[in-house]
C-alpha cells in the first residue's frame, strides 16, 4: 500500500451544490486498485486496463469543500499482495 495524490486540473460548476472536477493520477506500475478520497467519501476503483502511467478522471462531487485547480486529492494505491483475501 502506497499513499499518493491526484492533482486537480479543472473545476467547474455542475449543478446546484455540485462541482465537476478533472484530475490526473500518476499510477504506480504494480497498482491493482486505488482509493480516491473526496472529503468524507472514498471511491475504490480498479486500475483501468489498458492503462498508462498517468490517468485522467472526471467526477461530479458535492461542492463542500470547494476545490480549485492545483488542489490535491489523497489516493491510496494497492498492489495485489495488499488486498485482503476474498
Amino acid at each position: 500500500m502506497t499513499q499518493g495524490g491526484a492533482c486537480i486540473t479543472e473545476v467547474s460548476e455542475h449543478s446546484e451544490g455540485h462541482q465537476q472536477i478533472h484530475f490526473k493520477v500518476a499510477v504506480p506500475e504494480n497498482c491493482v486498485r486505488m482509493d480516491l478520497v473526496f472529503g468524507e467519501f472514498v471511491e475504490s476503483i480498479p486500475r483501468p486496463r489498458p492503462s498508462s502511467e498517468i490517468i485522467d478522471f472526471v467526477r461530479v462531487i458535492p461542492s463542500n469543500p470547494v476545490l480549485s485547480p492545483g488542489d490535491q486529492l489523497r489516493v491510496t494505491f494497492y498492489e495485489l499482495g495488499d488486498l485482503p483475501a476474498s
